[in-house]
Order: structure tokens, then sequence, then C-alpha cells
């Protein structure tokens, strides 16, 4: 795009150049006294070719212009074609009244509408006033109508509408505004389906690629897709526009010897990789009736860069005036790319996100011998010599040059084409790489590291097989960056940044934190020498990129202020009125906030797992103020199972608090009953103890008693036993005796 985009200005500025000098003969031919109204008709009908040019080149630029120079862009195109449709309709009017010619009375508006006209104190254009000419001199075709109208709007009834134009106020049945602010009040791009089918033009383009397409000496061949088939006729010889361009730029070579070391070291590496060779003085002998084109170049210098500092862009829009260009004869081709917010969305995806880039992408693809005279450049081994023709030197590229209309589409081909040989060996990987490469950019994710590792790995080999190198990876997955390392898929000179700030596709990603930011200071600085206008509210909130909608909340509020200022009417550099501009202020006060804005680049839902169902919910709404849609996925998240687990854990909790509870009543229960039991085991073991006592007690008294008895028998005995020896002692005594 951004080629295409400086092509299409740089024409601009060639046919402008010329317009301007025709405008010139134009404005001294109707100054003169006897002006010749046939030489007029002559440069009408010419200047009428360069408007038509013109207005397809300015629609072009409108549509490629990046949002913060949108203004700037509408208010150059509308000035030069005021320009253009003042001189002529002075020129029409000088004719007109030469040949004496009678037109068709006009119809004039009605009494109601008159009427209506002179309540808001409104002049209609061209109004037959008396004595005024009734006659019709200018016919504003409609698709100049919308360059000379002001913008400012009244309501006369519910379906009509005057509106002011530099020729007056004009009747209009509906309220309308301008296409120059197309861009600003249109609905962005989410959810607007396009039709992408090619034209026939374009199949036509796509079927001589695949046509003439060849993979040799290890890359892709390809041919220039002319207009004309293979007739470059039409193509002239510029070299003496591409020589003024060269001593321009050695005039730059000539203050800056550090540029032209550092661009001298481009075209070194140019030549020692065969992407460009210099054409010998024999070769420019033989090839006299060769088509031929010289391409001016300049630097583009990035020093923000991690790679390439210093980049060579070629012109091929330079021309001889009243001559085509290189890009004049060639098709752009269809757009091969994945559309922007597609690619975006699904970076969002998966949880492992990784970028690469493709090394000098453009200078990958040869181009075939055929074309490469037409995409010569001038250079000098010596810029300070005395004798620059001697030291002057013709190169030719022998690659697809960035600066070429078609280079992008020839780019994307190339790819394409390559990709269709691992259809069946490697799908998955094919099919990210065709959602995900966006020109020379590759933005995608993984649901896990070994799936990423995987894909990355295949896509560098598969790439790789048709010449062309992906670098610079990048990855907010440390265990990523390790199986890299291990596998040799990143170099160490990437893995020392992997933790700087990156833009992907003009959003800023932070890997470490794994979000997207916004950096405003830019704007802030703008803002700064910025009055209350309303052209500093569009240059403004313009230059906020937000391709995905992340701040609408906020930049509604100044698209709803910018409504007010074109229905009051407001002329693009009036002061803003207090109760707009106090809005406008406190927009402004607002807008340093935002960089605190910090946006997951994951969605966390887990679209990987077997079962997991993710649902979208879309949601409208619509006020007098603006519309708006939002949209939400719903499915489960590795937090919303951690949320389970928590309130499981936290339900089980206050289950067992509760069980706990019970079962410490149950088990205070048990203690009291226990407690119960043992008084009442210790009471039972008091009357068993009492009882022994009793029974030892009685026992005792029984074992005394028996003692005593056992005593007093013992004695009695005793006293038998004596009292029965006395008696046998007597009886011995008495029987001796006897």
């Amino acid at each position: 795009m951004a080629e295409r985009y400086e092509r299409m200005r740089r024409k601009r500025g060639t046919i402008r150049a010329s317009t301007t000098r025709l405008l010139t003969r134009i404005e001294e031919e109707i100054n003169k006294d006897d002006a010749d109204c046939e030489k007029l008709r002559e440069l009408l009908s010419l200047l009428s070719t360069r408007e038509e040019s013109l207005s397809e080149l300015d629609k072009g630029i409108e549509e490629a212009t990046p949002t913060d120079e949108l203004e700037d862009e509408v208010d150059s195109a509308q000035e030069y074609q005021d320009r253009i449709v003042l001189w002529k309709r002075r020129a029409t009017r000088l004719i007109q009244c030469s040949r004496d010619s009678t037109a068709r009375q006009r119809d004039v508006p009605d009494d109601h509408i008159q009427r209506l006209m002179r309540e808001k104190g409104l002049q209609l254009a061209d109004f037959p006033l008396e004595g005024a000419d009734p006659e019709l001199l200018v016919l504003i075709g409609a698709d100049f109508y919308w360059k000379v109208v002001s913008g400012k709007i009244e309501r006369l009834t519910d379906s009509l509408v005057a509106l002011d134009s530099a020729f007056g106020w004009t009747i209009q049945e509906d309220d309308q505004i301008s296409r120059q602010l197309h861009a600003f009040w249109e609905i962005e791009s989410l959810g607007i389906v396009h039709d992408k089918s090619p034209s026939a033009e374009e199949a036509e383009v796509l079927e001589t690629f695949e046509q003439t397409v060849c993979f040799k000496n290890g890359r892709y061949q390809v041919e220039l897709p002319w207009k004309c088939g293979k007739d470059t006729s039409e193509l002239k010889d510029n070299g003496n526009v591409a020589r003024k361009r060269f001593e321009a730029l050695k005039k730059r070579f000539r203050t800056d010897n550090v540029l032209y070391e550092r661009y001298s070291d481009v075209i070194q590496e140019y030549l020692q990789q065969e992407i460009c060779e210099e054409v010998q003085d024999k070769q420019i002998a033989e090839q006299t009736n060769t088509v031929k084109y010289y391409m001016p170049h300049h630097p583009v210098i990035r020093d923000d860069k991690a790679t390439t500092k210093l980049r060579i862009v070629f012109d091929a829009s330079s021309h001889e005036e009243g001559l085509p260009s290189l890009n004049d004869c060639l098709l752009i081709g269809p757009n091969l790319n994945p559309d922007l917010l597609h690619v975006l969305i699904k970076f969002r995806l998966h949880k492992v996100a990784f970028t690469a880039d493709i090394a000098k992408a453009f200078l990958q693809i040869g181009l075939k011998e055929r074309d490469r005279d037409v995409v010569r450049f001038l250079w000098t081994y010596d810029p300070f010599s005395q004798n620059p023709e001697r030291e002057l030197r013709i190169m030719r590229m022998n690659r697809v040059v960035f600066g070429v209309a078609s280079s992008p589409f020839l780019l994307a081909a190339t790819i394409r084409t390559h990709l269709k040989q691992y259809e069946n060996e490697q799908p998955e990987t094919v099919a990210v790489l065709r959602e995900s490469l966006y020109v020379d950019d590759f933005i995608a994710s993984s649901p896990d590291v070994n799936k990423a590792c995987s894909i990355t790995a295949q896509a560098k080999a598969i790439l790789a097989a048709a010449g062309m190198e992906l670098r610079k990876w990048t990855t907010n997955s440390s265990d990523l960056r390790a199986r890299w390392m291990k596998d040799q898929i990143e170099s160490p000179a990437d893995s020392e940044t992997h933790n700087v700030a990156l833009k992907v596709l003009g959003l800023i990603w932070r890997q470490d934190h794994d979000d997207f930011v916004f950096n405003l200071q830019q704007v802030l600085d703008v803002l700064k020498r910025k009055e209350s206008t309303k052209r500093s509210v569009l240059q403004i909130s313009s230059r906020i990129f937000d391709p995905i909608g992340f701040l609408t909340p906020y930049t509604i509020r100044v698209k709803c202020l910018f409504q007010e200022m074109w229905e009051r009417g407001l002329k693009w550099d009036e002061e803003l009125p207090p109760d707009l501009a106090h809005k406008w202020k406190q927009w402004c006060d607002e807008l340093p906030q935002l960089h605190l804005v910090a946006i997951p680049r994951w969605y966390h839902i887990l679209t990987n797992q077997q079962g997991e169902t993710v649902r979208l919910h879309v949601f409208c709404d619509a006020s007098e103020k603006a519309y708006c849609a939002v949209g939400y996925l719903q499915g489960k998240t590795k937090s919303a199972k951690k949320k389970k687990r928590r309130e499981r854990r936290q339900r089980e909790e206050e289950g067992g608090e509760e069980r706990r509870e019970r079962r410490g009543e149950e088990r205070r229960g048990e203690e009291r009953r226990e407690e119960k039991g043992d008084k009442r085991e210790e009471e039972a073991g008091e009357e068993r103890r009492g009882e022994k006592r009793r029974e030892r007690r009685q026992k005792g008294r029984g074992s005394r008693r028996g003692e005593e008895r056992r005593e007093r028998r013992g004695e009695n005995g005793e006293k038998k036993r004596k009292e029965k020896n006395v008696c046998d002692v007597v009886d011995v005594e008495f029987s001796s005796c006897c």
C-alpha cells in the first residue's frame, strides 16, 4: 500500500504541474483583448482530460491516505479542483458569449420555495435578478458538484434543504454531507463485507501470472503485468528526468558524506547478492531498440528499525511531460493479501503469539530478462567527481522493485503459488501462512508452545524453499523462545530485543505484558500547536489509529462534536463557540490518559479443548448521535476454571464449616455424654469400691469373727484337751490306783 500511495502522489504531482501550466495558458488567453475561442476550446478539452485523471487520482489517494493526513489531503484536492472549476467557468462563459448562442430558459423555483428562502435570508445561486441573463452558462457535472459546495446546510422542510456552494445556495431534496469527509463519517470496516471476487481484468492478470511464473536458480522469476500484453512500445525513455533527479541526489551526497556511505553500502550489497547489475557499454550499444526506463530513487531512513536502517525507494511514476510512466503502463493486479482486521483477530485468538517478517521480501523474487531494462537506475561511485558524466553508471534491477505498482501483487501471487505445493503435505501450516501473512509480515498465534514451535519451524522451511527468509522472530512465550534458540529458528540478535514494544500492523504490542497499548505523543505534540477550530478537531482526532475500535467509547465523542460543528455550519478555521470549545477542551484534557489503556492481546478463551463451545454475542443500538455494535465472546477460560475451583473450595469450606460445627456439636454432645457417663462410671465405681470396701469390711469382720471363733474353738478345744488329758490322767491314776 505504501508504494502504491507514493506512486499515486507522485503521478498526481506531475499531472498537477502540467495542469497548472495549462491553466496559465487559459488565463493568458482569456485576458487577451481578442481571445481565440477555438484555442480556448482546445485547451478546455485538454483540461477536461487532465481533470478526469486528477479526479481518479484524488479518489485513490483519499482512500489510501492515513487518517492523520486525511484533512490536509482533502483541503489540497479541493483547493486545486476549485481552481480548475473557476477557470473552466470563465473560459466557458467567454466562449458562450462569443458565439451568442441561445439556451433554453431554466425553470425557476416556485413561489413556495422562494418564500422559504427569503424567510431564511438565503439567495439562490444564479437567481434571475432584474436584468440578469437567464441563459444557462455552465453545467456542473455530479462528479464535480461536491468539490464546489461549502458544506453549510439549512433545512427548509423535512425533505427539502438548501446547500451552500461557491456560487450561492442550491436546493436539494435531502440532507447530504460532502464526500470530502466520507472517510470520517463512514462506518468503520468492522463487519463490512465487500465483494472480493476479482474483476475480469484482475482474473486475466492472475491467469497470465500463473502461466509465466517459473522457479529458476533457487528463486521464483516473474514478468511485469503490462496493460498491453507484451507490448511495451507505449513506454518511452525518461533518461533526462532521471538525470535531473539524480543530480539533486548527488548534491545531498556532497553535503552528507555519511548518507552517501550508507547508500553506497546498500548498492554494494545489491551487487554482491545479484539484486542489481551494472549495464556495460557493450550492452548499451547493442540495445538501441530496447525499451528503456530509468527510475529515480531516494533514501528512506528509519534509525528506529532493528535491521534495515536505510531503504532505497524507487520512483516508477517518473515520466517526461505528456508521456506515460512505467506505472502507467502496468496493471496493479488484485489484492491477494488477507484482510487486516482478520489478521489482527486471529492474532488475538490463542495464548501463544509470535511474529516474524520476510527479509527484503520484494527483492527475493527474480525479474525475467525481458523486463530488466525498464527498471534501470543511475549511480555514481564518486559524487565529488569533476566529470560527473564519466563517473555516471547505469544499473538495472534483477529483482522485483519496491515502488513499482505491480510489486505487491507479484509478491503475494508468488507466495500463493509456492504454498500450493505444500497443501497436502502441511495443510495446517499453509492455512496459517495464507491467513496470517500480510505482505511480508507473519503475525499468528497458537494454542500451545508445541504447536507454535511446529508451525514456525515448518513456515520457515516452506518459505526458505522459495528463497525467502523468515527472520526477526518475536513471541510472548519464554518457553517458545527457548525452543527457537535450541532449534536455531531465532538468532541471538533477535532474542536481545524480545521485550521491546513491537508494532504489529500499526498496533503497539508489549510482549512482556502481552497487551496492546497506545502511544499518542505525536498527537499531543501536534495538539500543542493547534488552535480550537474545526480543522484542528479533524486533524487531531484523525491521528488516532485504532483499527479494532478499542478506543471507540472515547473517539465517538469527538465525532459527535464534529457533527455539531457541521450542523452549525462552522468554517474550517473559525474559532469554536464557547460551548463546543468547552467540549473540545474536555476531550483534549483526557487525551494524555490514553497511554494508560492496555488491552490484553489474548481473548483468554480456550478454543483447543474437546467439547468446548465458544459463543459470540452481538448487541446493537442507536441514538440521535451515533450507532454502535459490540461483540462479546463467551467461553471457558482458565480464570473461569480457577474461579469455579475457588467457588467449589469455598462451598466445600462453607459446607465443611457447617459439618465441622455439626461434628463439634456432636463431639461436644458426646463429650457431655461421656462426662455424664464418666460421672456415672465414677459413681458406679465409687459404689463398686464402696461395695468392695463393705465386702472387705464384711469379709474382715467375718474373718475376725472366724478367727475369734477359731480362737474360741481353739481355746475350747484346748480346754477340752486339757480336760481330757486331766481325765485321762485321772483315769490312769485311777486305774493305777485300782
